[in-house]
């Protein structure tokens, strides 16, 4: 539809978690998200830029990389303990070390 739009109010990743870990009983101190889905339209990077991985026990992560984006989504997500082990379309996913130690 041209010409059509809406606002939405935006948040850091971390802080939606933060919100939404307060409507579940977590033991943990690192809350565990066994996938975490982004496609945000480009605005990937950006989320995982200052996401502070070690406050989240992460199991998997896909999002939607471009040509363009996938080698800084690898530089941002692979020196933080995941292992690339598919391109599904556009979509990369990515496996903590932890759970392929399992």
């Amino acid at each position: 539809l041209m010409g059509t739009y809406f606002e939405a109010q935006c948040a850091p990743l971390h802080e939606l978690l933060l919100a939404a870990k307060h409507t579940v009983e977590q033991a943990s101190d690192r809350p565990r998200i066994d996938v975490l889905s982004v496609d945000a339209e480009g605005a990937e990077i950006d989320i995982f830029r200052n996401f502070p991985f070690d406050a989240w026990d992460v199991r998997t992560i896909v999002v939607e990389t471009s040509r363009r984006s996938s080698m800084a989504i690898d530089s941002l997500l692979l020196p933080h303990g995941f292992v690339k082990i598919a391109v599904l379309g556009k979509d990369g996913v990515y496996v903590s070390r932890t759970v392929l130690s399992l």
